[in-house]
């Protein structure tokens, strides 16, 4: 069997499938995977054991080239389609590919019509490295861990880490959709706060397009001397980079799923998401902080209003986390 999995969106949802994406290798080694997906993601199947090849498809690609992937897609007869996060685009790949078994969620939206293996759409509060599984359900996949890899590595045991030298803490204020980002005042006052509080050496993180951001913030923060930025061009170095921290403090994006998957216990504070959506079930490690539901809006407005409200609460409940797994670390 000859399979196609579709995942067009940004790095977090791609690492958060590979769980799944495994599970398939490993109940059918003899079955063909190959995975299309938007560049920088095809790093994460760098050397991959599961995925045969990737197929790179531009988010802002147009009309014509995404013509071009339908035309090679169905050149190569592919025997199954699974479009693991539906999207319009990902939708009308998926219903001119060729391809007679295509598995996507029933959704409210016409795009359902894209497949005729019709799942029912998961629930907001499902983890969705779980929900992926659903899909994989008519393959015979059944839901086993939900530990994400990077190239073939997964979570490493906790570091140990000596009362007499300082924690690493990355912290990391960015997101590409701008109603993720918390506030930049209020990231500098937690920040301010951590530097107080903490024994630590601070890492501020971001990508290389988003160091002008990341820089803005260093500028603000009283005292420089623990703090120093920390800029990424490829996922390979930020990966290796994650081995290094011990505690992660981060908004809603795909930084903090690399942690996550690194094994490092990590704080994340949450604005349009729903937290469990995105966050491992039962999980002790991975501490959020969420809006009130009547903040949840489609105005910038209000989810900004919404996280000024509590930023004070988030700052307590960084530090709270950070006193119960790092005591001798805390400044008296």
């Amino acid at each position: 069997m000859k399979v196609l999995l579709i995942q067009i969106k940004k790095i977090g949802d791609v690492l958060l499938t590979t769980p799944a994406v495994r599970a398939l290798k490993n109940t059918h080694p003899d079955w063909e995977l190959h995975y299309l997906t938007s560049p920088p993601c095809d790093q994460i199947f760098q050397n991959s054991s599961h995925i045969s090849k990737v197929w790179l498809l531009d988010r802002k690609a147009g009309v014509r080239e995404t013509i071009r992937i339908i035309k090679s897609i169905r050149r190569e007869k592919f025997d199954i389609l699974v479009d693991l996060l539906p999207r319009d685009r990902t939708a009308v790949i998926s219903l001119l590919s060729g391809i007679s078994k295509r598995i996507g969620f029933n959704s409210p939206y016409i795009r359902h019509i894209a497949y005729n293996i019709k799942l029912p759409a998961p629930k907001k509060t499902i983890y969705f490295a779980d929900a992926v599984f659903s899909l994989l359900a008519p393959l015979g996949v059944k839901r086993k861990n939900l530990d994400m890899d990077f190239q073939g590595q997964k979570s490493r045991k906790p570091r140990k880490i000596s009362a007499s030298k300082d924690i690493n803490i990355s912290v990391s204020t960015v997101s590409m959709v701008s109603n993720k980002r918390w506030p930049k005042d209020d990231f500098i006052k937690l920040i301010n706060s951590v530097i107080n509080r903490v024994n630590a050496r601070i890492f501020l993180i971001g990508s290389t397009a988003e160091k002008g951001y990341v820089e803005n913030i260093y500028n603000d923060i009283d005292n420089k001397k623990s703090v120093s930025v920390q800029i990424f061009n490829d996922l390979t170095s930020f990966w290796k980079f994650t081995d290094t921290i011990d505690y992660h403090i981060g908004n809603d994006n795909g930084q903090r799923h690399f942690f996550i998957a690194r094994g490092v216990p990590t704080f994340g504070v949450f604005s349009r998401e729903i937290a469990s959506a995105w966050t491992p079930p039962n999980s002790d490690m991975h501490a959020t902080i969420e809006n009130k539901v009547e903040c949840k809006s489609n105005s910038l407005d209000v989810y900004l209003k919404c996280l000024d409200i509590k930023w004070l609460d988030a700052t307590n409940a960084a530090l709270g986390e950070m006193a119960k797994r790092f005591p001798k670390h805390m400044k008296k």
